[in-house]
């Protein structure tokens, strides 16, 4: 499967971005090119360039006569910290934090197709239990990530401080990398568990340049939420992050990443070197 897009004659040989647009060379004539999971197009002769449906190409060399191309998988990150996502325990009885970032992925054969995937293990503990400390050692490892030449970052935690550490993270990084979290509502051990699709659609977010420039965003029941906007709605629902004020800025359909919407970013926060503590006053105020 492939989409062919002509660019202007004697463009200079480069890497371009999956989000081409032009005239179709295959299909139908002035179509629009859609985005892809895929990092990148590398145009050998400067003229034509062919983007691979990511479920049919990643990875594959295209040719076309006196010409080829090669198209790249993205390079993501998985940082696990623990939460219903990764937990496990015998049938009625209490479960906690066992599985590991390989563990999750493990259960997703699909990832070979969609992005290089490394995973870390950062912590196993439920999602009330992060800290301040917590997400500014995470804030570090998400940007060194970046700075290593990952494109994307996944995170996994517990739902019930998610777009907590979805906002203060969005205040704290800076740049264009994707940030994505996501976690689960059933654990592993009950039936019609969320985690894996939910973990895929954040992989595949992750992955897709229509992403970049978003900030940190939540996938959930695939839809793809705002970290300034996102909300838990319900206790145990799959569909419990909703973004009352905005509704979701995109979806990932049939496998497909789709953007419908891109929010201007808020300033960011600066955190100094050592992350000091500096004396807060709370008041308190009530009738």
């Amino acid at each position: 499967e492939g989409w062919g897009v002509r660019l202007p004659p004697g463009a200079p040989a480069a890497s371009h971005s999956p989000q081409i647009s032009g005239t179709m060379l295959l299909g139908t004539p002035h179509s629009r090119v859609v985005s892809s999971p895929l990092d990148s197009i590398v145009i050998r002769d400067g003229s034509v360039a062919v983007m691979l449906n990511v479920r049919g190409g990643a990875g594959r060399t295209l040719s076309h006569p006196g010409r080829s191309l090669v198209v790249k998988r993205a390079r993501v990150s998985l940082l696990s910290l623990g939460g219903t996502i990764a937990m496990t325990g015998e049938r009625g009885e209490r479960v906690v934090p066992t599985l590991s970032s390989d563990s999750l992925l493990a259960g997703l054969p699909e990832i070979g197709e969609i992005a290089d995937v490394e995973a870390d293990s950062v912590r196993q503990v439920p999602g009330a239990h992060l800290v301040q400390d917590d997400l500014l050692e995470l804030a570090t490892m998400i940007e060194s990530r970046f700075e290593a030449g990952t494109e994307g970052v996944i995170v996994t935690q517990g739902t019930d401080t998610l777009e907590e550490s979805a906002f203060a993270l969005d205040s704290i990084l800076a740049g264009d990398g994707t940030v994505v979290m996501t976690g689960a509502l059933r654990n592993p051990s009950m039936v019609g568990s969320d985690g894996p699709a939910n973990l895929l659609a954040a992989i595949r977010t992750a992955a897709s340049p229509g992403a970049r420039g978003l900030g940190v965003l939540v996938v959930m029941n695939d839809e793809i939420h705002s970290a300034r906007f996102v909300r838990k709605v319900h206790t145990s629902s799959p569909a419990a992050f909703v973004s009352p004020l905005t509704g979701p800025i995109g979806w990932v359909t049939e496998g497909t990443v789709r953007i419908v919407a891109r929010p201007a970013r808020p300033p960011g926060i600066r955190i100094p070197d050592g992350h000091p503590e500096r004396p807060v006053a709370l008041v308190r105020v009530w009738l």
